[in-house]
């Protein structure tokens, strides 16, 4: 087994009161996809973050292909995409200027601009975002999901906003990232049966800490019944 995500014994808190995730140790398969799966305010979205950078623990260690953040930041950060809460874009340019300018701190090539866009059928290039309904800012994440080749993929609350025919298309993309880009994607989300058609592992998250984690085998009754029991 090839492990990717590496959490050992981490904890973290926004204040001094209580931690947010606590103790938490996990490995992530490369190559699979995970959904975390926890009430709201369980920590989730917290756990997304210390994994992308975005946050570090204040005890713990978590490595990324055997890197730690503190000596291979930009290593780390070349092969990972994450999109926790709401995409924040320009709000005065438009979904195609945004990728130019995405394209442009990432040091790619604006090339494949128009397919992406196309394929979040967002074809009206001009409108600028701050006009963008929630659906459409939504699709923006769809589109660089398309755009970048990413090894490491981190997504909170994806299908949020999506109408059911990009929410499918969303779906069949991310197992195709993982079947043929080789990606590994973790992401939250609270469509359970949903889930049950992409992910191969669940993980329960439970007032900061790992409950247990599930292997998918097709049983979505059970993880039912498994989160009624967790919430009780």
């Amino acid at each position: 087994m090839s492990i990717i995500v590496e959490l050992e014994n981490i904890s973290f808190s926004y204040s001094k009161k209580s931690f947010q995730i606590e103790d938490f140790s996990l490995k992530i398969e490369k190559e699979k996809i995970y959904c975390l799966v926890g009430e709201n305010g369980v920590g989730k979205s917290t756990l997304l973050k210390l994994i992308s950078g975005l946050e570090s623990p204040k005890k713990g260690s978590i490595l990324i292909d055997d890197m730690d953040y503190e000596n291979n930041f930009n290593d780390i950060k070349n092969n990972l995409l994450a999109f926790i809460n709401e995409p924040s874009f320009y709000p005065h340019l438009s979904a195609y200027d945004n990728l130019r300018v995405l394209c442009k701190y990432r040091n790619m090539s604006e090339q494949g601009i128009e397919q992406a866009l196309d394929f979040a059928e967002l074809k009206d290039h001009k409108a600028k975002f701050k006009k963008f309904s929630s659906g459409m800012k939504q699709r923006m994440l769809l589109a660089i999901v398309y755009l970048m080749d990413s090894k490491l993929l981190l997504l909170d609350e994806p299908f949020s906003n999506l109408d059911p025919k990009i929410a499918i298309k969303f779906r069949d993309f991310l197992i195709k990232l993982k079947n043929e880009n080789k990606s590994t994607i973790i992401l939250s989300s609270h469509n359970i049966r949903e889930m049950g058609s992409i992910t191969d592992y669940f993980i329960f998250i439970n007032n900061g800490k790992l409950v247990e984690i599930v292997e998918n085998l097709g049983d979505v009754e059970d993880i039912e019944k498994r989160i009624l029991e967790m919430y009780k």
